[in-house]
């Protein structure tokens, strides 16, 4: 691997871009060069690296340090719409607890997808699927990073890998994510869940202002039949997660053949007599059909 020209943010026990980097760091001074040896780790892409020992040699052109501001009203109308500290503040607390639910309510619908697994009988899909699911998270990757003003090549660079090798590395979660999407197109389909077109149109909206100054970039990503197609899909596994959480609290609504089967009769049927009446009638009929079967058969008798 040869960078030139990297910069990077110094961190204790940071594994990037391999463990023990950062530590021989520290201490250099701008333009001095140090050679040092730090281990592969076993389970690293490059298999035929994976458990060795690798040579790095570093030149530090500069060094810079951080400056943070102080914590005022001052630097809370900097960063937002905020008039004081204690409204920044506010915003972020209610940021944190959002984030901390959404998390929540993630590993819960984990759980549950887990379990409809554990339960299923069989769960097959072809490799080309297991390629499909790897190639949407790495584009899910690539809209989050537009998003925050990067590219994705540069971010490549920074951790040091080929697009190809990062996806590989995606692949085992990839694989995962696809048993629980399969899981919830089985809860689509059953309950035919659909993606509004608006839905997708205004996703996009939402999308392409929120990438700030490369929204048009965004805009021509997601504008195309692939990148609507997706979208739909995301916002159908949405409305199949929420339903699968309803299913794992009992909350969910009862399907229509339950509700037919389970619909007792009206009062006006239960308290009207006629059905039994009705079936009464037919007793009687009968009694007297068979009375009338035997006096013609005592009438045939008394004719011998």
């Amino acid at each position: 691997m040869n960078q030139e020209g990297h910069e990077m943010v110094l961190e204790a026990e940071s594994s990037i871009p391999m463990a023990g980097f950062h530590e021989e760091i520290v201490g250099m001074a701008p333009e001095e060069t140090k050679t040092f040896v730090l281990a592969v780790p076993e389970d690293d892409l490059d298999e035929d690296a994976a458990g060795q020992e690798a040579s790095v040699r570093v030149t530090l052109h500069t060094v810079r340090e951080e400056d943070l501001p102080l914590l005022d009203d001052e630097l809370a109308m900097m960063v937002g719409d905020y008039d004081t500290l204690d409204d920044l503040r506010a915003s972020i607390k209610e940021e944190m607890e959002s984030a901390a639910q959404h998390q929540a309510e993630s590993e819960y619908l984990d759980k549950v997808l887990d379990a409809m697994l554990e339960e299923a009988v069989k769960v097959e899909y072809p490799p080309q699927a297991v390629d499909r699911e790897t190639d949407l998270a790495l584009n899910q990757m690539e809209r989050n990073l537009a998003t925050q003003g990067m590219q994705f090549d540069v971010f490549l660079n920074m951790i040091g890998k080929t697009r190809e090798a990062y996806r590989q590395e995606l692949r085992p979660s990839a694989e995962e994510r696809l048993r629980k999407r399969l899981a919830l197109n089985e809860i689509a389909s059953r309950e035919g869940l659909e993606a509004d077109p608006e839905a997708v149109e205004a996703q996009i909206e939402s999308l392409v202002e929120m990438a700030g100054p490369n929204g048009e970039q965004m805009r021509e990503m997601l504008d195309s039949p692939e990148g609507k197609l997706s979208l739909a899909e995301d916002l159908i596994i949405e409305q199949a997660q929420e339903l699968a959480t309803q299913i794992g609290k009992g909350e969910a609504p009862p399907l229509e053949e339950e509700e037919a089967d389970a619909e007792p009769a009206s009062e006006e049927e239960a308290d009207d007599p006629s059905v039994d009446d009705q079936s009464g009638d037919e007793d009687q009929a009968e009694d007297e059909a068979v009375e009338v079967e035997a006096d013609e058969a005592a009438e045939e008798e008394e004719a011998e």
